[in-house]
């Protein structure tokens, strides 16, 4: 009974924590390049000159949210709920970033997306968005003159114990990359914990000028203790 019930708190510690990583996610992903497009809009896309109290405005947004990272909790993505982890990467690469790459290649172990299906919500939710933020790093920062050179992006799926998600890109590789304006490059770091508390990891390995590779592993105990763990209160399944 006691290891029952401290299991039960562990799950509850981490199902805690893993809300506050999805929040920082949701805030760094999706908010900040929002206001950042809009900051970049308001001085340099009109030949009036910005109004001043918008651009103050926005700059204290921008600074409030980039620090303070505190947001409500959204739902599953509604694509990962129906589509699955694989289908709704490949998805989300035909949407918003296929002509970043050239080629893309995939390459699916047999059996891989039956396993991926079998993991649980909560811990799916979090290998989609690690493997999207990898992806877009990827588009982002890669190329270096995009203008002479075309990534190709190549992504690993294989099952068994670990599941492991690998994503390779021939881009400059990490340290030679400069980040754009805005960028707090901490997304990484934000998807390895999330990662780290449903008990997998996210691994980085890169050589400069030749590639970045990106492994995203979930052993099987992991998926295992997360099968009969409810969604926390608030969450959709989609």
């Amino acid at each position: 009974m006691a290891q029952r019930l401290m299991a039960m708190q562990r799950q509850r510690t981490a199902e805690s924590l893993l809300l506050d990583q999805r929040t920082r996610r949701v805030l760094h992903d999706e908010v900040l390049p929002l206001i950042h497009a809009a900051l970049l809009t308001s001085s340099g896309s009109s030949h009036e000159p910005p109004g001043q109290e918008t651009t103050t405005s926005l700059s204290e947004a921008h600074r409030h949210l980039s620090d303070l990272l505190h947001e409500l909790p959204m739902p599953q993505a509604p694509e990962l709920a129906h589509l699955g982890i694989v289908a709704a990467l490949r998805h989300f690469i035909e949407r918003e970033l296929q002509l970043n790459f050239d080629p893309v290649i995939w390459k699916i172990a047999p059996g891989a997306e039956e396993q991926a299906r079998s993991i649980p919500p909560l811990a799916a939710e979090t290998l989609y968005f690690a493997a999207r933020e990898v992806i877009r790093n990827a588009a982002r920062y890669g190329p270096g003159d995009p203008s002479v050179h075309k990534l190709r992006l190549e992504i690993q799926v294989s099952n068994g114990d670990p599941f492991c998600i690998s994503i390779e890109d021939n881009g400059v590789g990490i340290g030679t990359q400069t980040k754009p304006q805005g960028s707090t490059g901490q997304g990484l770091a934000l998807h390895g914990t999330a990662m780290a508390v449903i008990g997998g990891t996210l691994e980085v390995e890169s050589q400069p000028g030749r590639f970045t590779r990106v492994r995203l592993m979930l052993p099987r105990s992991a998926i295992t203790n997360w099968v009969d763990a409810p969604m926390p209160s608030g969450i959709s399944e989609g």
